[in-house]
């Protein structure tokens, strides 16, 4: 139970780091949390189980976690020998004794939620946290190694300099990208709303010419049944996700008018077209002044005039059916500019779907720039710790530790091999001696 509550806080740390890597190897399509497996009824069951997933990457990165902490120790060791093994052991162990003394509150790094294939998603900031905690861990402790085993110099800090103002300039330009990765995000957002609402306008408007169809007794028009019909287009429209409308979405008007359902003739959608205009005329007329002086119907609860951001778009060819400014008129049914407005939206969504998809996954590569950053973080603390420790003040003789150190590891096992080796002969010789016959 002991052991069990001084490993906690370690396994809590990495389980965390392990759901954000999780998360970006999901999101980039190396990794995936999906699962087919055979019941025990012999059935196949398939799903998705994060929670499982994340378990090779856990294990995983605990294993790495365990070959780093003698890199650690020796950073230590570097620094001020025994006493420095200590102090770098005590720290990592502080979490340990901490938890076991009831110091450290339960705590969980894993996001509050799993998006399965989520690419853009990129987990909780605490899980991220530990990433770079434990990046900065290992870019310091290699560095004071590599410091004192090739014995380097201040000039070796000057280099690092270098990396150290590139990699500064490289976040910069990552703010930029993030910054217009927001504004395309953004235009997006702003077009499939123009979507929505605009097919609500058109579908309330189609609704009022529905009823006057039917108190004149006109169902059998090619206008009143096609405005019978693209009501629930004109409500799907206006709930469909931007990735569904892009997919169902207007590609041309005459999806509007003619759905790939339903077999209509470009004569039928002409026809559609002029009894709404005719419509348009006889409850909005617009009045001739003389010259090129007009009086448009006066605004009410029918006749209006569209709101720009829903009517972008000019009508569609012949120009003579319609007037090409229908946009500035008050009307009764949009139709003529809201239409094709509604497919220019589906082909801009196309491409901002296809900009902001690219811009997501460009998150997790910016991501694990940051794990790599964090790594020269941990270097550039570690050239300040050589400073503060005065490595380069050092004697010749200590300077080197980790040459030294490991000089005298390979002497005590030369020496200890061949003790075994002169052991094993002397046995054998001996045990060959008892056996010779007298």
């Amino acid at each position: 139970m002991m052991l069990f509550e001084f490993l906690s806080p370690y396994v809590r740390f990495f389980h965390g780091a392990a759901y954000n890597l999780h998360q970006t190897l999901d999101g980039l399509g190396i990794s995936s949390t999906w699962f087919i497996e055979k019941a025990a009824n012999g059935e196949l069951v398939s799903g998705f189980a994060p929670g499982e997933a994340v378990i090779p990457v856990l294990v995983a990165i605990m294993f790495l976690a365990l070959c780093s902490l003698p890199f650690m120790l020796l950073a230590g060791y570097i620094l001020g020998k025994t006493k420095g093994v200590m102090v770098v052991g005590f720290l990592l162990l502080s979490p340990g004794f901490l938890n076991v003394l009831g110091f450290i509150s339960p705590f969980s790094l894993t996001p509050s939620q799993y998006l399965v294939g989520g690419t853009g998603s990129l987990g909780s900031a605490f899980g991220f946290a530990s990433l770079i905690l434990y990046g900065v861990l290992i870019g310091w402790s290699v560095t004071i190694i590599v410091y004192d085993a090739f014995k380097l110099n201040d000039r070796f800090r000057h280099y690092y300099d270098h990396i150290w103002f590139l990699t500064a300039i490289l976040t910069g330009i990552f703010f930029v990208a993030d910054s217009g990765a927001s504004e395309d995000a953004q235009a997006l957002t702003e077009a499939s709303a123009a979507t929505r609402n605009a097919s609500l306008y058109l579908l309330a408007q189609v609704r009022e010419y529905d009823n006057y169809c039917l108190r004149n007794g006109s169902l059998e028009t090619a206008s009143c049944r096609w405005a019978s019909r693209v009501q629930q287009q004109l409500n799907e429209y206006a709930s469909d996700h931007h990735k569904i409308y892009k997919e169902f979405g207007p590609h041309v008007s005459r999806t509007v008018y003619a759905p790939t359902w339903s077999k209509i003739s470009d004569e039928e959608i002409f026809q559609i077209r002029e009894e709404i205009n005719d419509y348009n005329s006889k409850r909005c007329p617009v009045k001739n002044l003389g010259g090129d002086s007009y009086q448009l119907s006066a605004s009410s609860g029918v006749c209006q005039t569209v709101p720009a951001s829903y009517c972008t778009s000019f009508p569609e060819p012949p120009e003579s059916l319609v007037d090409k400014y229908v946009a500035i008129r008050t009307v009764a049914l949009a139709s003529e500019c809201i239409v094709p407005t509604l497919v220019r939206l589906r082909d801009k969504q196309e491409k901002a779907i296809a900009i902001v998809s690219q811009n997501q996954r460009s998150k997790h590569y910016r991501w694990l720039f940051f794990i790599a950053f964090s790594i020269i973080v941990g270097g550039k603390i570690a050239n300040s710790t050589t400073r503060v420790v005065e490595v380069d003040q050092r004697t010749p003789e200590e300077k080197q530790r980790i040459r030294k150190l490991v000089y005298n590891a390979l002497k005590v096992t030369g020496t200890v091999s061949r003790g075994g080796i002169k052991f094993l002969t002397w046995s054998y010789r001996r045990l060959k001696n008892q056996h010779k016959p007298s």
